[in-house]
Formats: structure tokens, C-alpha cells, sequence
């Protein structure tokens, strides 16, 4: 049995598609009206590209793969004229008249770019994924691509004078991986590297600030993994000879996700800010020091008076600093006001004066519902001119929602379907959507945007629920006209399975340990069922109240109890499962790496391998009835069988892309998802 209780630890993000099982009883149901839909099948011909006479089975669906309005991931200004930004895309754009016009400039690439320092009006540097460094001389109107030495994806820079800087990184997907400190003598001509350490256990860096030469910090965190010890957390490294060593100033044993809203500000070789934002307990955590690093004391003392949490906070000197969520102190942090901000998601934030201020990201209008009007998201810039207290919106751009690599897709009938998005293809890697059709796949809408979603599925036409990081459970009751979150979830979720229209399970992760929670009311409330150590928990799919099996550990495990006790499945040496799918209480497939299938028809008493013919990891599985069903995984791999899987027909795709996520409208008609979006049509 597996070890299980009511530990919490801390959480990583995944992509991985799930199984529903109430959802095909449903499809199922419907035959008797499949006729009737031949026309809407028809149509949906035209979702191919151009030149659809191919006579490939699978054809990919045109879809938006970068937006019109690419993010702003980072504000730089060096008075109340002169400024410049950068963001997805490699967006670098600049402003002469303090924010009132921007000019585009070409800087060269298209990768993501994360940060942006100038040291005077003329010389400057950004940074990005993949090692990227671009310099400018002039202002920023023409950009050089500095080697970097590194392919790791750069997060923060900062330059004292026109020679000496810095940059540092890690891995932004998962905050695992070295933490890479880059440093120059001669203007970014030639860059050394360094690894940063933290007792031993390497961790990515998000931000870095020197005073001088000399004296600066960086700070790092994330999950880590290394001896046999195993956690969470947020650090400050601090060095006094330009980067060449670095020593532990400053520890915070809890980091929640996202890893990289934290800042570091190095004020004057004696006095620093490092703050941290608390998604757990919606806080900001904010501390300063006045020894050079060594120490560090919390600010306010008290928790009770800490200001909202926020992703982006900006510091002037000693005294003041500011948020993104709209608050303000003028006194090192010791006394707060608050004033209405703009509402956004992971703004940038940038004061150059007391009073004068920008505030750069995405943007909406809330209704009188209280709810976001999709209508009115876009990519905004608000400047302020009095410390904070109104802002004026500046400059606006309404993108296109983008679509990212599909983690999950779920069609409740012949014209309704659902797609969730782990990240967006031209945003931080992260983000995510649950996405709607209501026309068969001919069009989609974006009905609802934050954290990377995993997973969604339905009971009956009503009442279903999507989940993703951070403990993001979205429910409906209605079909997808309103989507609610629940509380109570403290984990990233990575699978939702419903048996009907009351009951569901979702199964997540948070450091060590997963998480079973269980609802009886559609997901109005959920219940933990229990945890169980080091199990990776996947995906999961219940045959009734009572009976469940799970993807866990790259094995497969099952519950007789509702979920309160899992045991291991040890007839087979099951390993790299991904995936799994029962299409009614008898029949299941599992599947996973290296093309392996397992099959049961008595319900999960026996197992059975079944021969796909292909090597490459499978991700997913689904089955409409016992005979037909398809499996997609790596490569454009799309497998189909209609005897059960005693045969699998590999069907070409034209695609090369990876395939995380499958779903069946009919025999004939089917749906394939991950790097690209692809459909299967009628009588191919």
C-alpha cells in the first residue's frame, strides 16, 4: 500500500493529458443522431489549410501561433522621457516623448526576451531564452547579438557602468536547474560564467542587482532535488569581489509558483530590498537590509499588515517602494497606502521618480458580475505622474489570443468542445487557456486565461471542471456559460475524472507527495482523500464511486475505497505509463513510453500488453466504444484501432510535432492535440 496522510509540500508543473470516462458514455448515447451530423462534419472540411485535397487522414487546423500584441515582460526607463520595453517575440520597442508614442524596433529575433537595463540614454542591454544577449549603442534603434556562452534562458541583467554587468538564469519552466551567473569586464564583448550554489542544491536565479563593481546580490528558487534532499524555496546569494564568489545572505524555506516574480535591488553597498511574492497565503514578502547583504529583516514586522501580494514591485532609494497591485510606501516599508492599480497578470513596473511611474502588461475591465469581459483584454501601458495615487492608460494593443501546445481536449457532443492549453506558444512559458467551440472546431474562443491548465472533463453536459498549477480548479454547472474556481486545492492538478454528474476525483502534486481530492456535489466543494509519497500521480480514471485506477510513478495503481487507500499493480512490470482511458467499467487501455499499451476487459483484474507497432512515448488514449478508439504521442504519432487494440494502424499526420492530447467525436471524425491542433475527417 502507499504511504498516505495529511502532509502539504510544494508543487512543479507538468504537461500531461487525462482520461475522462463519463464524457464517452455520453458520445456513446449518441448514435442514435450521428446522421444527423453529416453536414456539420462536412463543413468542417474546411478547417484544413489550402490545398486540402491531400489524402492524408489527418489534416492540422490553422490556428493563431503568435499574437498581434506580443507580452511586455520587462520596463526600463531612465528618465521621464526616454524609455524602453521588451517581451515575447523578441518585442524590444522604445519611447522618446515619456510613453505617449512607441516605435518598434527590429532587434534581430524572435525569441522571448525577459529583461532590459540601460545605463545612460544610449547604452543598454536585454536578455532572453536560449542564451540570448543583445547590445545597442544608440539609444536602442539597432541591436548586436552578444555571445553568451550559455543556452540557458537568461532571466535578469543589470550593468553599473558602460563595461561592468551581469546576468544570471535557470530553467523558467520548472524552476529546476543550474543557476547561471554571466559576467563582463568589457561591455558584453566577452562573458565568464559561473555556477551559483546554495548549500550544495543548484537552483535558477530570477534576478540580479549590483550597487557598484563590487557589491551585489542575485536571488534564485525553485524545486529542488539533489543527495537525497528534496524541497522548495527562495534564496539570496550575495557577493563583494563583482561575482566572482557568492555566500548565502538571506532564506525562505516556502516558494510557490510562478518562481521568477521575485526582485533583488541593491540600493548602495549597504543598503538592499528582496521581494517575494506569496501566491499561498496572497501576500507580498518584502525584506531590507542595511549591512551589505548579511542581514535581513522583514518588512512590516507584522504579517497582518502586508500589503496584497502582486507579481511586479519597483524601489527608489531607501524609501520608497511600489506595487503592482496599487500599493505605496514612502518609508521603507514600514507604513502602506493603497491605491486602485490597474488589474493585469505579471505586470512590469518601473518608477524613475517619486511621483512619475509606468506600469506595462496585460490588462482588462472588470463587469458589474465581477467577472473579467473577455472582450476587454490587451496589452496596456499606464503611466502615472502622481507616485501612484491615478494612472492613464498610455498605449493599447487587443492581441490574439495565441494558442500553445494543447494539453487536454474534451468534445461533449458533435459541435461542443473544450481545449485546454498548458502555456501559450508566444508567452511566458506557463500561461495557459481553456478554450471553447461551439461549431464543431471551425471556430474557438478563449473563455478563460491564467496558469497552465492540464486537464478538463464532464460528467454530463453540464457540470464539468478543468484543472492546472497552482490549485486552479474551474468549475461549471452549466455547460461552460460560467466557470467558478474552487478553494481548498493546494496543488499543482494535473488529471479530472468524473463518473457522473456529482462525482469526480483530481489527483496533483506539491514537492514529494500527490493529492487525491474527490467531490459529491459536481465540484462545488472538494474533499483531499488522501496523499501518498513520491507517487507523481498523473492521471486517473474511477469505473464507478468506488473503483479507480491512476497513472502514478510511471506505473499504474487502483482504489476500491472512493480513493482512500491505492495499491500497486505488480502482475506487470509496468513503467512510463502516461496516460490511461476505460470506456466503460470492463475495458481500459494504459499507455506510455516506448509505444507500450496495456489493455484490460475485466475491469482492471488482468492486464494484457498490446503490440502498437512504434517505439516513440505515447500521451494519450482515448476510446469511444470497446472496439474504436486512437492513441497520440511524439513525432505526430497518431495510432487507431477498431478491434480494441488487437490491431493499432499507424495514420499518417504530415507532422512531426509532439501529440499530447486525443479526442473522438465519431468513427469518423477525431481530434488531435499538442504542438499543433489536428483533425481527423469523415470518410478518410
Amino acid at each position: 500500500m502507499l504511504l498516505m496522510g495529511t502532509m502539504k509540500g510544494g508543487g512543479m508543473s507538468f504537461v500531461c493529458a487525462a482520461a475522462p470516462i463519463a464524457r464517452r458514455r455520453l458520445l456513446c448515447r449518441g448514435w442514435a443522431f450521428v446522421l444527423s451530423f453529416v453536414a456539420v462534419l462536412v463543413c468542417c472540411l474546411s478547417l484544413a489549410s489550402p490545398g486540402a485535397a491531400s489524402t492524408l487522414p489527418w489534416q492540422e487546423v490553422a490556428w493563431p501561433l503568435s499574437s498581434s500584441a506580443p507580452d511586455v515582460r520587462a520596463l526600463e526607463f531612465v528618465d521621464t522621457s526616454i524609455g524602453w520595453r521588451v517581451g515575447t517575440d523578441g518585442l524590444v520597442m522604445r519611447t522618446q516623448n515619456g510613453g505617449t508614442d512607441w516605435v518598434t524596433v527590429d532587434s534581430g529575433t524572435t525569441t522571448p526576451l525577459t529583461d532590459v537595463d540601460f545605463v545612460d540614454r544610449k547604452r543598454g542591454w536585454t536578455v532572453g531564452y536560449e542564451g540570448t544577449i543583445l547590445a545597442t549603442s544608440d539609444g536602442g534603434r539597432s541591436w548586436e547579438a552578444q555571445a553568451s556562452g550559455t543556452g540557458v534562458d537568461l532571466n535578469s541583467v543589470c550593468f553599473v557602468d558602460a563595461r561592468y554587468g551581469w546576468a544570471v538564469g535557470g530553467d523558467r519552466r520548472y524552476g529546476r536547474a543550474d543557476g547561471v551567473v554571466l559576467r563582463t569586464q568589457d561591455g558584453g564583448r566577452t562573458w565568464v560564467q559561473s555556477t551559483a550554489e546554495v548549500k550544495g542544491l543548484r537552483l535558477p536565479l530570477w534576478s540580479v542587482s549590483f550597487s557598484d563593481r563590487s557589491h551585489g546580490l542575485c536571488a534564485g528558487g525553485g524545486e529542488y532535488s539533489d543527495d537525497d534532499v528534496t524541497g522548495s524555496g527562495a534564496y539570496v546569494l550575495r557577493t563583494t569581489d563583482g561575482g566572482r564568489t557568492w555566500t548565502t545572505a538571506h532564506a525562505y524555506p516556502r516558494l510557490t509558483f510562478p518562481f521568477d516574480c521575485m526582485t533583488v535591488a541593491c540600493v548602495d553597498p549597504e543598503f538592499a530590498w528582496f521581494a517575494l511574492p506569496d501566491f499561498e497565503d496572497d501576500t507580498q514578502r518584502l525584506w531590507r537590509s542595511s549591512d551589505g547583504g548579511e542581514t535581513w529583516r522583514a518588512v512590516p514586522e507584522g504579517y497582518e499588515d502586508m500589503p496584497d501580494q502582486s507579481t511586479a514591485v519597483s524601489f527608489l532609494g531607501r524609501d520608497h517602494v511600489w506595487t503592482s497591485a496599487g500599493d505605496r510606501s514612502t518609508d521603507g516599508g514600514l507604513t502602506w497606502e493603497h491605491f486602485e492599480a490597474p488589474p493585469g497578470w505579471r505586470p512590469a513596473l518601473c518608477f524613475v521618480t517619486p511621483d512619475v511611474g509606468w506600469w506595462a502588461g496585460q490588462t482588462w475591465e472588470i463587469g458589474a458580475d465581477h467577472r473579467i469581459i473577455e472582450s476587454s483584454r490587451r496589452e496596456a501601458i499606464f503611466r502615472t505622474a502622481d507616485g501612484g495615487r491615478t494612472w492613464e492608460e498610455q498605449w493599447s494593443a487587443a492581441p490574439e489570443p495565441p494558442w500553445g501546445p494543447v494539453s487536454d481536449l474534451e468534445f461533449t457532443g458533435p459541435r461542443t468542445g473544450w481545449a485546454t492549453t498548458a502555456r501559450d506558444s508566444s508567452t511566458l512559458r506557463s500561461a495557459g487557456r481553456l478554450r471553447r467551440t461551439d461549431d464543431g472546431g471551425r471556430t474557438w474562443r478563449s473563455v478563460w486565461a491564467g496558469t497552465a491548465l492540464h486537464d478538463v472533463d464532464f460528467g454530463d453536459a453540464a457540470h464539468g471542471c478543468a484543472v492546472g498549477d497552482g490549485g486552479v480548479a474551474l468549475v461549471t454547472g452549466d455547460g461552460g456559460d460560467t466557470w467558478a474556481r474552487a478553494t481548498s486545492l493546494w496543488c499543482d492538478l494535473f488529471a479530472v475524472d468524473f463518473v457522473d454528474e456529482s462525482h469526480a476525483w483530481i489527483v496533483g502534486d506539491r514537492g514529494s507527495f500527490s493529492y487525491v481530492f474527490a467531490t459529491e456535489d459536481s465540484g462545488r466543494s472538494w474533499q483531499m482523500r488522501t496523499y501518498l509519497y513520491m507517487a507523481h500521480m498523473r492521471d486517473v480514471a474511477f469505473l464507478n464511486e468506488q473503483r479507480g485506477w491512476a497513472v502514478a510513478r510511471g506505473a499504474i495503481v487502483w482504489t476500491d475505497d472512493g480513493g482512500y487507500s491505492w495499491s500497486w499493480y505488480t502482475a506487470l512490470p509496468v513503467t512510463g505509463a502516461r496516460a490511461l482511458d476505460f470506456v466503460d467499467p470492463l475495458n481500459g487501455w494504459v499507455v506510455g513510453g516506448g509505444g507500450r499499451i496495456l489493455h484490460t476487459s475485466d475491469g482492471g483484474a488482468t492486464w494484457a500488453w498490446q503490440d502498437s507497432g512504434v517505439e516513440v512515448t505515447l500521451n494519450d488514449v482515448r476510446f469511444l466504444t470497446p472496439e474504436i478508439g486512437w492513441a497520440v504521442g511524439d513525432d505526430g504519432t497518431v495510432l487507431t484501432t477498431r478491434d480494441g487494440g488487437a490491431t493499432w494502424v499507424v495514420e499518417e499526420t504530415g507532422t512531426s510535432a509532439d501529440l499530447f492530447a486525443v479526442d473522438g467525436v465519431n468513427p469518423a471524425k477525431a481530434w488531435a492535440g499538442g504542438e499543433t491542433l489536428l483533425i481527423r475527417h469523415p470518410a478518410r
